[in-house]
């Protein structure tokens, strides 16, 4: 009898901590989504809609192979003004692309929750995930936002998409 208590004891415990997983991985998973869409113009789905963006300074390419790819790619950087954007581009007519890296360096590029270039560390609390111990980078279920700063300063944003 002792024991089948003790094994219902343990298995509703086993219940609740699996409650309190799913709802710390939703909120990961929320702030994935709003990583994804951080950035002011979505992720872009596009070649062209990368292009788009502003004036472009310069492109640079390579090859860039996946076993289980349906067609050729190429990872693409496009530089602009305060703005990188890295991403694997399909090579075909539509130029599908994967954004895989937005690093903005620059306040013309604002978050969607207004977090910017120039602004005080301090307004990071509105995060609602905590930075990695040490750090300030935030991470969703896949994807992270990494915020540099010199001094109290945010002096440059990394936005780390996952690519599937």
């Amino acid at each position: 009898m002792r024991s089948a208590i003790l094994l219902i004891t343990m298995l509703c415990s086993c219940n609740l901590y699996a409650d309190i997983d799913l709802a710390e991985m939703q909120k990961y998973e929320e702030f994935d989504s709003w990583i994804y869409e951080a950035f002011p113009f979505g992720s872009p789905a596009t070649e062209g809609k990368i292009i788009e963006l502003g004036k472009l300074i310069e492109s640079t390419e390579e090859e860039y192979s996946v076993g289980h790819a349906a067609n050729p790619l190429k990872s693409v950087t496009y530089r602009f003004p305060g703005l990188e954007v890295c991403a694997i581009v399909e090579q075909t007519e539509t130029k599908k692309a994967h954004v895989t890296q937005i690093t903005i360096s620059s306040s013309n590029w604002v978050l969607s929750n207004g977090i910017a270039i120039g602004q005080s560390l301090s307004v990071l609390s509105k995060l609602p995930v905590s930075p990695h111990e040490g750090t300030l980078n935030y991470c969703g279920a896949a994807n992270c936002i990494e915020f540099q700063a010199k001094g109290n300063i945010i002096n440059a944003i990394k936005v780390n998409l996952y690519a599937d």
